[in-house]
């Protein structure tokens, strides 16, 4: 289905272009997301009258891949928060060099290896939701622990919430993917898994253009009252109170993907592989 798929690629790129605007809304940003919201709108009409359309209706009907395709969704914006906080974090606030935000962000991706493993064997022994379930605890935790987070800072404790957190990102790839794909025919398994990578990017795409947009406004609210001055006392006041205010946005940051990865936990509960289950044989 070629013009289903133009339109769907063209309802990302103008989604993508316009939410790349948020910090500057201004009528390109308006016009993007209409043309977005218009694209749309053709590419779900084609979806419904196409003899053989892009994405299985199949598919799209199944509760479990619904519900897979939304916890990824957000998933992903949670992700992004952390990816780009802790460097930033780190290079700003935190006087460090991009290197080390750079090592700092590493903590974490390791710890999503590692919980990637662990949790594909999990998922195979128990079903999606008991992985699922203690990837999101794992992860809410470990951003509430950031959330916490001041100048002072220090090994071990910083590695130890990365690690948490990454943990529990890793712990979600298997049983979200499993969930997503365990009541799929085997010859819609391609678009399948593709759909669901690509809830995972819009999701990271979303989550970033609300951090952009809101720690921008969140940052002039802070820091809107500071006032900068060629006195010494007064230019340390002055860069006192923007640590300050940048602090208090990252923090903010951090608790948003909690509740982010807490809220993913309805999706996940409505996961319903249960352990000794097989798929069934594909005729």
């Amino acid at each position: 289905d070629l013009p289903g798929g133009l339109l769907f690629a063209a309802a990302l790129a103008l989604l993508t272009i316009g939410l790349a605007r948020t910090a500057q809304p201004g009528i390109a940003f308006l016009w993007f997301i209409l043309a977005a919201l218009a694209a749309t709108a053709l590419a779900v009409y084609r979806q419904a009258t196409a003899a053989d359309p892009l994405l299985p209706r199949t598919l799209l009907r199944a509760w479990d891949f619904r519900h897979a395709n939304l916890a990824h969704l957000l998933v992903g914006a949670a992700l992004i928060i952390g990816m780009v906080t802790v460097p930033l974090m780190a290079d700003t606030v935190l006087y460090a060099s991009p290197l080390e935000g750079g090592l700092r962000l590493l903590r974490m991706t390791i710890a999503i290896s590692a919980g990637a493993l662990v949790g594909g064997i999990l998922t195979q022994r128990l079903g999606a939701r008991p992985p699922a379930l203690a990837g999101l605890a794992l992860t809410g935790a470990g951003f509430l622990l950031m959330s916490r987070w001041g100048l002072d800072i220090a090994e071990p404790w910083m590695t130890v919430h990365l690690a948490v957190t990454g943990l529990g990102f890793g712990l979600l790839i298997a049983p979200i993917t499993e969930s997503a794909l365990h009541s799929s025919r085997a010859e819609d398994r391609g678009a399948g898994s593709a759909l669901l990578t690509v809830s995972r990017m819009m999701g990271m795409t979303i989550g970033l253009a609300a951090l952009t947009a809101w720690g921008s406004s969140r940052f002039q609210l802070l820091a809107g009252g500071l006032t900068f001055s060629l006195d010494p006392a007064a230019q340390a006041a002055f860069e006192e109170g923007a640590v300050e205010a940048a602090l208090t946005v990252f923090r903010g940051f951090f608790a948003a993907a909690a509740g982010v990865a807490f809220a993913i936990l309805i999706p996940a509960l409505l996961m319903t592989r249960r352990p000794g289950t097989r798929l069934p044989p594909q005729r």
